[in-house]
């Protein structure tokens, strides 16, 4: 008389149910911590979170499915009396190696973290040329946002499109406050007293993102130039194109020549 043994439900099924409650319960946590700021607009987090807890409820329950199933089933015969002895008792069922590659990349999260953009990236991704549409561009300029404790706090982006189209009279002999990495490419001034400030300017996620720069000055030759990739504030004032650059400087880049630089936290929102 064969063994009696009870059916076994598929692993396959199983696993792929686990995988896609391990996804969820990762897209959950990125959303809640504001992981998510990384990698996409902070405007995404509320989506990521909902998202996330669906693809979760519904992977448990499929899961709790495969459990009652597993347990209700009548046990019946799988080996006939004229075998050969062999016990087929166990599993065959694999587990799917296109499941198995969505785990990597949920287990890196939570053993590593997440990561932003830095200036290895950055100098793969400047933004060497500008638009050819300049007049389009300068009718949808922002007007800079009322200074605060003597200082415009202003973006990147908003000195680069100024320098870059025009006009720069709103910019021009004010004290601007930006914020950015520091880093260094072919585009950055020569010299030991003189950096890149660098940020990352996104429409929806880090796979468009484009790096803006702004060539620095620092305030005295004996300043200590930032590391590169470390994070900082710069207080200066905007070089205006007209004026006569540094020696082989850049005039298609635009240059601040900082007032101080400090160093900070990296912002909890990395882009622009």
């Amino acid at each position: 008389m064969g063994a009696v043994v009870k059916h076994r439900v598929s692993i396959s099924a199983a696993f792929g149910d686990a995988v896609a409650l391990l996804a969820g319960t990762t897209v959950v946590r990125i959303g809640v911590t504001g992981a998510h700021r990384s990698f996409v607009r902070p405007s995404f987090g509320p989506y990521l979170i909902v998202s996330g807890v669906l693809v979760s409820l519904t992977a448990a329950l499929r899961l709790l499915g495969v459990v009652r199933r597993a347990n209700d089933l009548p046990a019946r015969n799988e080996l006939p009396a004229a075998d050969d002895g062999h016990d087929h008792g166990h599993s065959h069922g694999r587990m799917p190696l296109v499941s198995m590659a969505f785990v990597l990349p949920a287990l890196a999260f939570f053993l590593a973290g997440s990561a932003t953009l830095g200036s290895y990236a950055a100098d793969r991704t400047s933004a060497k040329g500008g638009s050819s549409n300049a007049a389009a561009v300068t009718e949808v300029l922002p007007p800079l946002a009322k200074p605060q404790n003597g200082l415009f706090y202003v973006s990147i982006s908003d000195v680069d499109v100024r320098h870059a189209y025009g006009p720069t009279t709103d910019i021009v002999g004010r004290k601007l406050r930006l914020v950015g990495f520091a880093s260094r490419d072919d585009y950055s001034l020569p010299g030991a007293n003189t950096f890149t400030l660098t940020r990352f300017r996104i429409l929806c996620c880090a796979a468009d993102a484009i790096a803006v720069h702004v060539n620095i000055e620092m305030p005295s030759s004996a300043a200590t130039v930032p590391a590169t990739d470390s994070w900082v504030e710069v207080v200066g004032t905007f070089v205006d194109p007209t004026t006569p650059f540094p020696a082989n400087g850049r005039p298609d880049r635009p240059l601040v020549r900082a007032l101080s630089v400090k160093a900070i936290k990296r912002p909890a929102d990395p882009f622009e």
